[in-house]
């Protein structure tokens, strides 16, 4: 069993940051962290925190580790580990033509996305 002792102020910032994480935009996955390490120092059993976050005792571990390594600061860092969207180049260009003129429908939208990126969406994995 993992021992994790905390600090004052770290329960003051998990216990805000749990729902006003401001870094640089509210993250549910941050505010997830916070909440199950929150949740550690109320004295919940680690059984008991998976099942309220919806999390696996594993990924309970890594967040564990991640406040051991680093503190509430650690927690905040999101690790991505999947491939970026081709479409993230044109983010700016799509939201300014759907704010202008938005699709009627999910084939709408997918036709101009095509014709703006060259990207079809049905072979995007």
């Amino acid at each position: 069993m993992l021992r994790i002792d905390f600090t004052q102020e770290d329960i003051d910032k998990l216990h805000y940051e749990r729902y006003h994480h401001p870094h640089p935009h509210p993250h549910p996955l941050v505010q997830k962290k916070m909440e199950a390490l929150y949740l550690k120092i109320q004295g919940i059993r680690n059984k008991d925190i998976c099942s309220l976050c919806k999390i696996s005792k594993a990924t309970l571990t890594i967040y564990i580790k991640q406040y051991q390594s680093g503190g509430v600061e650690e927690l905040k860092n999101i690790e991505y580990k999947g491939r970026p969207s081709e479409l993230n180049q044109f983010s700016d260009i799509l939201k300014e033509h759907f704010e202008k003129s938005p699709a009627s429908s999910i084939a709408e939208a997918s036709d101009t996305i095509e014709k703006i990126t060259g990207i079809n969406m049905l072979s995007i994995e």
